[in-house]
């Protein structure tokens, strides 16, 4: 090598690494003064060449809010397969309808359709009266055996007591769970409020013990399905207000209260139901009468993009029924989660997830497995535009629509936030001013400051990174 050569190759190996020393200086700096960082984990790498970049902790367990749906929705990609479809399902143990009746039962079945919807529902009957039935001889059965039945995170989460409450994670829904009660005044003085109800029904039965107050104080709205009847119990606070105004309200029992609304469905379309209204697991020969569908891809993108707690746990659910091909639980959904670690080589050590949202404070996870998990998708080419686009555009959309778009990264950062109280995280995928790809996962548990103080770190962090490298 001649003196030129040595001389150029010295040159370049010393500023390369006072480049590097620079940019991880300046980040070092930004943290050092944050003040209230209890735990914190940083993992960033080269895209492409996996080269590390920045890490401080990287491999220690930190609490990592929505974080977790990265692995939710990645490990739906891998092992469900992008055109993973779910249903809801129309069926009937009559394979001959052609004389108007239905000798058996007519079932609907939810195979975690989250999308599924009343207007979807009033289609299905529209069905079976095109088809010219008008009379069922056997039962209306609502089946969700595609899950277990423990519908509330609380059950399947030892000693949890979420920030947040979910409607119930079933396998058959229909908006989303949730009943939609309209308070409308009147001026009749004993009465003072009407009410209505989405999804529309005959078998609401309203009993309203609130107290009006002016105050800001709430209504609690309890929904208990039965048979052909469905009580909404109104206890609480009820403010008096000019206007009508509207809560929600979660259903208790998903698969009973949908066939109820099933049964009232086919008695206005003038179809007779001699049978009952049922919650069961059919086992034997069904026929198909209609179904309703909703692609994997469109589920993720809501979830990822508007970070959907219940969504999410749907998403995990499905994970587990497919993983054992039995119900649904947490139990294989997290077996189908480490499933995937495994298969995409991902280290797992100090590793911990319990749900699929990220909502539970007993997840843990390290910035090097988050890392590792976005460059296993970057490198899987099947898949990674679909996850890449339900990602949070910086300064377009989602959650991340307010975010680094002052700063020429507007478009140019595509990742997922998580945020609990104490907890403030942001993971993606940054293009950098260079053209080179960045990726990117900061962790931070803190006991000082709000959730916009913890933004403007990482955002400080990710800014520095698409100047400097």
């Amino acid at each position: 090598m001649n003196l030129f050569f040595k001389i150029f190759f010295f040159l370049s190996i010393t500023f390369c690494s006072a480049f590097g020393q620079t940019l991880q200086g300046k980040i070092s700096s930004i943290l050092s003064e944050a003040k209230g960082i209890t735990k914190i984990g940083i993992s960033i790498i080269d895209a492409d060449s996996g080269k590390i970049i920045y890490e401080k902790n990287s491999r220690e367990p930190v609490t990592p809010a929505s974080t977790v749906k990265l692995f939710t929705t990645s490990a739906a990609l891998l092992n469900l397969g992008k055109g993973f479809r779910f249903s809801t399902l129309l069926l009937t143990t009559d394979n001959n309808i052609a004389d108007g009746t239905i000798d058996g039962d007519v079932i609907i079945k939810g195979l975690a359709n989250p999308f599924f919807t009343s207007a979807q529902l009033d289609s299905m009957t529209l069905v079976l009266k095109e088809l010219g039935i008008n009379r069922i001889s056997g039962n209306i059965v609502g089946d969700d055996s595609y899950f277990d039945s423990r519908y509330d995170r609380e059950k399947w989460i030892k000693h949890e007591r979420s920030e947040l409450a979910l409607p119930p994670i079933s396998s058959l829904i229909m908006d989303r769970n949730e009943i939609t009660l309209s308070f409308i005044p009147v001026k009749n003085k004993s009465k003072q409020f009407e009410f209505s109800v989405l999804p529309k029904s005959n078998l609401y039965h309203i009993t309203n013990n609130a107290k009006i107050t002016r105050r800001r104080r709430l209504p609690s709205i309890l929904v208990y399905s039965r048979p052909k009847k469905i009580n909404i119990n109104i206890g609480g606070y009820i403010r008096k207000r000019r206007h009508a105004y509207s809560y929600k309200a979660f259903v208790d029992n998903p698969p009973l209260f949908i066939a109820d609304l099933l049964y009232d469905k086919l008695i206005n379309q003038g179809i007779q139901v001699d049978g009952g209204i049922k919650v069961n697991r059919y086992k034997g020969k069904t026929y198909l009468l209609d179904k309703k569908e909703t692609a994997l891809e469109n589920v993720i993108k809501k979830t990822d993009k508007e970070s959907d707690n219940f969504l999410a746990e749907i998403i995990f659910k499905t994970l587990g029924a497919q993983y054992s091909h039995e119900a649904g639980n947490s139990f294989y959904a997290t077996q189908a989660v480490y499933s995937f670690l495994a298969k995409a080589r991902i280290n797992s050590d100090n590793i911990d997830i319990v749900d699929g949202s990220g909502l539970s404070r007993a997840n843990k996870l390290t910035a090097l497995a988050v890392t590792q998990l976005l460059k296993f998708v970057y490198n899987d080419k099947e898949i990674f535009n679909t996850f890449y686009s339900s990602l949070s555009s910086a300064g377009e959309d989602g959650t991340l629509e307010s975010r680094l778009a002052g700063f020429g990264l507007k478009g140019n950062f595509h990742g997922k936030t998580g945020t609990l109280n104490g907890v403030s995280a942001v993971s993606g995928y940054l293009s950098a001013n260079s053209g080179k790809n960045v990726i990117v996962s900061i962790l931070i548990n803190f006991n000082r400051g709000g959730a916009d103080y913890w933004r403007e770190i990482q955002d400080e962090i990710i800014i520095q990174v698409a100047k400097d490298y």
